[in-house]
């Protein structure tokens, strides 16, 4: 949940031991460490969890509010992100 174990979660470097998850589930706003460095390469599928931020928060960061979702583990209000690669 949030992060995977090992990595770290502002910019995506890894400790000594990364563990490299099937599936993250980010908790209302994704950690940019999952999209820098070795961070996209450890999340898996990565799932956003809707805890009540207003759309309006993600306009300001410059994203689109997540298409609804199916998170294969069971649950509502949870959206698929993609990290884009470079």
């Amino acid at each position: 949940v949030d992060t995977p174990a090992g990595l770290l979660c502002d910019g995506g470097e890894e400790r000594l031991l990364v563990i490299r998850a099937a599936a993250t589930l980010a908790l209302g706003w994704p950690l940019s460490g999952l999209a820098l460095a070795s961070g996209p390469a450890a999340v898996g599928d990565l799932y956003l969890a809707d805890v009540g931020l207003l759309p309006e928060a993600f306009a300001q960061a410059g994203m689109a509010v997540p298409p609804p979702g199916v998170w294969p583990f069971g649950g509502e209000s949870v959206y698929p992100l993609v990290i884009a690669s470079e």
